[in-house]
């Protein structure tokens, strides 16, 4: 196949996933809703700084949202085709590749968050993206348009940056072991370029420079969980009363992360919420890791062990009806009546959820083994060894931050292993290549 005909053939197959990839959305009849579209559909209504919501993702949603909240949907499904589809190719010209990739796709995690109004897509995308540009062999055209996608997949989630950090630590160590070289520019002036930009967002809202600010808090709410952050409340307060202004609270703070900063009347919001919360937060956290140090590692590896393989289909499924109605009139008032009676607002999507964990939870775990295999298979090439063992270590950095510093949830780990894909469609050609070679000949 020549030059033009295998960039029309990859064109052609990635217009089509574009629009395969919508497949959960469509059969909802709207684009799927989370909790936590509310607070991005807030910051775009507003235009003002909410905690934890990305600017960048509220403006993406409202400036791709303006003729319908399917404008969401189409961006995302094409940037996540697009984006797969040449990175892909960053690692092979063979298009039967190119096919399984974006046709696995469809029956992995990646189509529902393509048609989701949340950034979830772009953990994947981060992700595979980050391998992409560290081993893959990219024109400079699909290497400037994988390049900006980086960028934007880390301003829309602060905790893309350590899951794009650990897939770095992954191409280290696996351009090391396997002798290959990995290119460094572009996934480094990525994550500059978008820490750049996020704190210039932050003052440009709120006039203070700042990266992150609820940190502390979310990660209190987490240790709240483990009993750590009582302990040290019960220590310090007990010793001196006026220590924390949660001194007076802390036979109040449940051991439940989200009861504690999402539950009306909790005294998280009496005492202030996030701003109010954060600095009080933070000594309560240190004091707690000086003091039980090995408490706090167990805890911490206690929940990354239980998020590796939490990767099912579900969460969130449900009906959000009473919770985003005003949002949702608010950002996309033609359709609110569409959005009300599609499938997940009458409690219908939660069992197609389940169905379509059977296609998902197939091809995840075998992309999975795919790239644990490509560690110890030495006819693959070196690069895609290399891109493997990436893969699987910004996985488990997605575990860890997720996991153990906000408790394990099945999303967490379902929006980023379909990134996997963009090694195992390659390491599954040279497994069937190799093994028709040294098939007998008859």
């Amino acid at each position: 196949m020549t030059g033009a005909a295998s960039w029309r053939f990859a064109a052609s197959a990635i217009a089509l996933a574009s629009l395969v990839y919508l497949w959960p959305a469509l059969w909802n009849g709207f684009p799927l809703v989370y909790w936590d579209t509310g607070g991005y559909l807030m910051a775009a209504i507003k235009g003002e700084y909410e905690p934890n919501r990305s600017i960048f993702y509220a403006r993406f949603v409202d400036f791709a949202g303006k003729p319908s909240a399917w404008g969401v949907a189409g961006a995302q499904s094409m940037l996540a085709a697009s984006a797969l589809g040449l990175a892909v190719r960053g690692f092979t010209q063979d298009r039967r590749a190119l096919v399984l990739a974006l046709g696995f796709g469809a029956l992995s995690s990646l189509a529902w968050y393509a048609g989701w109004l949340m950034p979830d897509l772009f953990t994947g995308l981060a992700l595979a993206i980050t391998v992409a540009l560290a081993f893959g062999r990219l024109g400079a055209a699909a290497r400037a348009f994988l390049w900006l996608v980086l960028v934007f997949s880390m301003t829309v989630h602060t905790s893309h940056f350590p899951l794009v950090a650990g897939a770095l630590a992954g191409a280290a160590l696996g351009g090391w072991i396997y002798g290959a070289r990995a290119r460094w520019r572009a996934p480094v002036t990525a994550i500059a370029a978008a820490i750049a930009l996020t704190v210039a967002a932050n003052a440009a809202l709120t006039g203070q420079a700042f990266f992150n600010r609820t940190g502390w808090v979310l990660l209190f709410a987490r240790f709240a969980e483990g009993g750590l952050a009582q302990s040290a409340l019960e220590r310090r307060c007990n010793a001196d009363p006026n220590w924390s202004k949660l001194c007076p609270v802390r036979n109040w703070i449940p051991n439940n992360a989200e009861q504690w900063l999402w539950s009306a009347g909790t005294p998280f919001w009496r005492l202030g919420d996030w701003d109010g919360t954060r600095e009080d937060s933070r000594k309560a956290v240190l004091d707690a890791i000086a003091s039980e140090p090995m408490r706090a590692a167990l805890f911490a590896l206690d929940g990354f062990g239980r998020q590796v393989l939490r990767i099912r289909l579900g969460e969130g499924t449900e009906s959000q009806l009473w919770f985003l109605r005003w949002t949702i009139e608010k950002e996309f008032p033609r359709e609110l009546g569409v959005w009300e009676n599609a499938h997940q607002q009458k409690g219908e999507l939660v069992a197609t959820a389940a169905a379509a964990n059977y296609p998902h939870m197939a091809v995840s775990l075998g992309a999975l083994g795919l790239n644990f295999a490509a560690l110890f298979l030495a006819r693959a090439p070196s690069p895609l060894r290399a891109a493997a063992a990436a893969i699987l270590l910004g996985l488990l950095a997605n575990a860890f931050v997720c996991g153990a510093l906000s408790g394990p949830h099945d999303r967490y780990g379902a929006r980023a292993v379909w990134a996997a894909l963009l090694t195992a469609a390659p390491l599954a050609l040279v497994l069937w290549d190799g093994r028709k070679r040294s098939a007998p000949k008859t």
